[in-house]
């Protein structure tokens, strides 16, 4: 049984099943005792996290356009709103300094 964490060529060769399933077993042979295992275990499991925010990222909707911020419903709560603060009409940086 190799005990040395994976390389990144390695890891790429496994599809995510195989991933998920090897972090699972490597995982439950350190939680028996196994010191080496950690390494392997830890490995595995950062390769299924990396995977996985790159697949979030590939389904994470596109950007909504300025005109939409405008409607939102805590916008209510300024009298200016968003759209008046992106004109310029809202409150800046220099109007909160203390004299």
């Amino acid at each position: 049984m190799l005990m040395t964490p994976p390389t990144p060529q390695q890891l790429a060769l496994l599809l995510d099943e195989e991933l998920q399933d090897l972090a699972a077993l490597w995982r439950k042979q350190a939680a028996h005792g196994v010191r080496p295992a950690f390494g392997v275990a830890h490995a595995l499991e950062a390769e299924c996290r990396r995977r996985g925010r790159e697949h979030m990222a590939q389904l994470r909707p596109a950007r909504v356009s300025a005109s939409a911020d405008e409607g939102r419903w805590w916008n209510r709560l300024w009298p200016q709103g968003v759209a008046a603060n992106k004109k310029g009409l809202g409150m800046s940086a220099e109007s909160l300094m203390l004299p």
